[in-house]
């Protein structure tokens, strides 16, 4: 039996193509781009990659909640 994946946001519904029960929908897109893990390549020794959380208030951007919760309440006055 063959089924119609249903369209998401991404993709329009003449894009879904057909879809065996046997190979999942989500199986066919896995090769479609990439992978999502973090690069497999080594940093040299002494090099290190950090992630960094950004909060946007309006315009203004932080590294620190407290401070962005700070300029929150200034704006609303």
């Amino acid at each position: 039996m063959i089924v119609m994946k249903e369209a998401t946001d991404n993709m329009n519904a003449k894009d879904a193509g057909p879809v065996s029960k046997e190979t999942p929908a989500t199986r066919q897109w896995e090769s479609e781009g990439g992978s999502l893990s973090s690069r497999e390549e080594k940093l040299p020794e002494g090099i290190q990659a950090v992630t960094v959380t950004h909060y946007r208030v309006g315009k203004y951007s932080y590294t620190n909640l407290e401070d962005a919760m700070a300029e929150h309440r200034r704006q609303l006055g």
